[in-house]
């Protein structure tokens, strides 16, 4: 077996989800999402992002936990998933399943983007040539 240090999750904040939270609430995600989740991610968003149940399923297999205040809660199945819907409504009526569904497309919409400000220290991709490889920096 190789002795390797390997970290498969990153910390995002609601900010980076583009989701106002006081104070923000901090994610703990997979960085490696699979091929196949990535289409079933991109089908439940073609279908409007809506299904709350598809989403709650999608984002336990994207999303690891939640923190704020030093208090960390599982997001690993539905069922957390669905408690996290359940504290949202409680204090915003109406309001669980539409911040659920905002989360995992946050998260999508920017997906890239975080690993590239991790990866380069800059959101912008690299510089690409006319047909198409990138260039050096």
């Amino acid at each position: 077996m190789l002795k390797l240090k390997i970290n498969t999750t990153r910390q995002i904040n609601s900010n980076d989800l583009r989701i106002a939270c006081d104070p923000p609430l901090y994610f703990d995600v997979r960085t490696f999402i699979p091929p196949d989740l990535v289409d079933k991610i991109a089908d439940w968003e073609r279908a409007g992002s809506k299904d709350f149940g598809t989403g709650a399923a999608l984002l336990a297999q994207v999303f690891v936990s939640i923190t704020q205040d030093d208090q960390t809660y599982s997001l690993s199945s539905p069922v957390e998933v669905n408690d996290l819907r359940e504290t949202i409504e409680a204090a915003n009526p109406g309001q669980g399943d539409g911040f659920i569904c905002a989360m995992l497309e946050g998260f999508t919409a920017n997906h890239y983007r975080f690993f590239r400000i991790g990866l380069t220290g800059s959101p912008a991709l690299p510089p690409v040539s006319a047909n198409g490889s990138a260039q050096p920096a």
